[in-house]
């Protein structure tokens, strides 16, 4: 890919550092005071293609640190690491909640679809995904107490469930932008009811935006071992 063609492209390509092992990978994700999982520093994916011409598979890893927002990129074959200031998606630069395992998204002048992620990446995905969705469900609950018409009982059940199939396999596939947008309608809901109520609810759906890292990120880089989806 050119690297002249995306105009998200952060001057000139760097070199690429020697990257070692990430000890934290795999670790269970750390949660802050309130029980809110914290992300870690660095949210790491992949993806992969085959060239048109030769068919020769090419990879890309993809990482993106949390507290600058900052994105790096490197491709199989290309002793460079492209350093994006950002990236763009439907809704404007890209943020930790929008990346997912399927988020597709234009790199380098090619749209790609991301295909892993970390275990320890997943891990915090997995883990503000629920978090959301139990706040969900209580926000619901609250909303009941004033407008008990306001949702029937089939349709709280089945909230903020997935589509079965092959992409809900994999783990990290949730987008959390998705849940908080689902929570922050039915906060809006409430909020004629118990303003109140609705304010400390709309700061624990948005609080994920100001959460600090676990650690610091002195460096990027792909290290870390990628989950495999499981078979079918």
């Amino acid at each position: 890919p050119s690297a002249g063609a995306d105009p998200n492209l952060k001057g000139s390509p760097k070199p690429r550092p020697k990257h070692k092992p990430n000890d934290g990978d795999g670790a269970t994700v750390r949660k802050k005071k309130g029980g809110r999982p914290a992300p870690p520093a660095v949210l790491r994916f992949r993806t992969w293609w085959n060239e048109t011409i030769d068919k020769h598979r090419k990879d890309m890893s993809i990482t993106f640190d949390v507290a600058t927002r900052v994105f790096e990129v490197e491709i199989s074959g290309e002793d460079q690491t492209y350093v994006l200031s950002q990236v763009l998606g439907r809704r404007g630069p890209l943020d930790a909640i929008d990346l997912h395992v399927g988020l597709r998204v234009r790199l380098l002048g090619r749209h790609v679809t991301i295909q892993k992620t970390t275990s320890e990446t997943a891990d915090w995905i997995v883990a503000e995904a629920a978090y959301q969705k139990k706040l969900l469900r209580k926000v619901q609950t609250a909303l009941l107490k004033y407008d008990p018409g306001a949702l029937d009982m089939e349709h709280f059940d089945v909230i903020g469930q997935v589509s079965i199939g092959r992409e809900t396999r994999q783990r990290g596939h949730e987008c959390i932008r998705e849940h908080m947008d689902e929570c922050l309608s039915w906060i809006q809901k409430l909020e004629s009811h118990a303003p109140g109520v609705s304010r400390i609810f709309r700061q624990r759906c948005l609080g994920v935006l100001d959460a600090s890292p676990v650690t610091a990120a002195p460096t990027l880089g792909t290290s870390g071992s990628f989950d495999t989806p499981p078979p079918l």
